[in-house]
């Protein structure tokens, strides 16, 4: 599929994986554990749900998408800070729906999804840069030297892409992936940060693309057989009857998420899109 000249054409890896088949696999066995570092637990620092982390030279971040809060640690786990304050003030926060740290700059990138602004903050905490977004609807985003790319998952009034890349003020300058309007909303971020690596994760072909600034390369294809959710197929749906026929039907596999590279090992959530009582999540 074409999906723009933008996209990169270059090798990608194909892994073949069938759940029912599936083992458990102890973490422990195959990960080298170096050093414990337990977080200091002040009344200012009791952290609900870890939804992403970022540990640069000096600090630990932890983005907390149940508190919508962004702690900062240091190396030694002693709580330092937050990033911004809470309220509904001039530059506070209610809802963030993602967060991405850039190395480079050693800045945190906050979007407020109820305000809709981008939040820049400092090492320190504090807060930099305001960037209205009003005019876009967004799920996630990863911060690039050029801008950012964002995954909607919304309608849009400019666009019907799914992914887009903006500028640094947001302006939209493309968009990849179109999407029906009925295709499910994932929730989840569909970026990933490896050391200075990015990658974007397809909610819907089940690809993961290597992010350079102005492109895209597959990068690993994920293929469950006959159980792989037939994307190219919905694709051409024209309403949702059509669509939720298909996956109420069939015990479909998809909507991966929660990805984890360590060394050769790739990690990964994914859904049953069955109603049936086999529809639950596997890792």
């Amino acid at each position: 599929r074409d999906l723009h000249p933008r996209v990169r054409r270059q090798r990608q890896m194909c892994i073949r994986d069938s759940p029912d088949e599936s083992k458990t696999l102890n973490f422990s066995k195959t990960a080298d554990f170096i050093k414990y570092v337990p977080l200091e637990t002040t009344k200012e620092a009791l952290i609900k749900h870890v939804e992403k982390m970022f540990i640069t030279d000096s600090l630990i971040i932890i983005f907390d998408d149940m508190l919508s809060d962004i702690f900062l640690f240091d190396q030694e786990g002693k709580y330092i800070n937050k990033c911004g304050r809470k309220g509904e003030g001039p530059g506070e926060h209610i809802l963030f729906n993602d967060v991405s740290f850039d190395k480079s700059t050693n800045l945190v990138f906050a979007h407020e999804a109820i305000k809709r602004v981008m939040y820049i903050y400092n090492m320190s905490g504090d807060l930099i840069r305001e960037i209205p977004t009003d005019h876009i609807w967004f799920r996630s985003f990863c911060k690039v030297d050029n801008g950012y790319w964002i995954y909607t998952g919304y309608n849009n009034d400019d666009t019907d892409n799914s992914l887009l890349k903006v500028d640094d003020d947001f302006a939209i300058i493309r968009g990849q992936f179109p999407q029906k309007v009925f295709f499910r909303t994932i929730i989840h971020s569909t970026f990933i940060q490896k050391e200075n690596e990015k990658y974007f994760i397809s909610p819907y072909d089940n690809i993961i693309y290597r992010i350079y600034n102005d492109s895209l390369a597959p990068y690993i294809r994920i293929d469950f057989g006959d159980k792989t959710l037939p994307y190219e197929k919905i694709a051409t749906f024209s309403d949702e009857k059509e669509y939720n026929k298909l996956i109420e039907k069939n015990n479909y596999l998809g909507y991966l998420g929660d990805f984890l590279f360590y060394r050769d090992q790739l990690y990964f959530c994914l859904l049953y899109t069955s109603p049936s009582p086999r529809d639950r999540q596997k890792s």
